[in-house]
């Protein structure tokens, strides 16, 4: 007799499990590879440091805005944008500022030692 799987979206949960592993593998490498080219380029033009978790749900928040930053990163500011992907980057993403360091700020000054 034949064993039967149990099946999850018409896949078998072992074909499920794949398909979500590999799909969390590219939203973290993707995420990662996308937060690094942001921060470089936030860092060159405000000084500033982007925090990754404000960054990470800044995206979960705002999705759209994903093809916007992806053009920003590419073309520089688009004249049409009434409000620019920069000035919303530091707005929401960079670290507050405050007395304690950020991680970024620890780092600098333990390379600098």
């Amino acid at each position: 007799m034949e064993e039967q799987h149990e099946l999850l979206h018409r896949v078998s949960a072992l074909e499920f499990r794949i398909h979500i592993t590999a799909q969390l593998i590219m939203i973290t490498v993707g995420t990662g590879h996308l937060y690094k080219l942001c921060y470089e380029r936030i860092r060159e033009l405000t000084g500033r440091d982007l925090s990754m978790m404000k960054f990470s749900k800044y995206l979960a928040a705002n999705p759209a805005r994903l093809e916007r930053i992806g053009a920003w990163l590419v073309n520089g500011a688009l004249p049409e944008e009434p409000t620019s992907t920069c000035q919303a980057l530091r707005k929401y993403c960079c670290y507050d500022k405050r007395k304690r360091l950020s991680y970024h700020e620890k780092r600098r000054a333990i390379s600098l030692s």
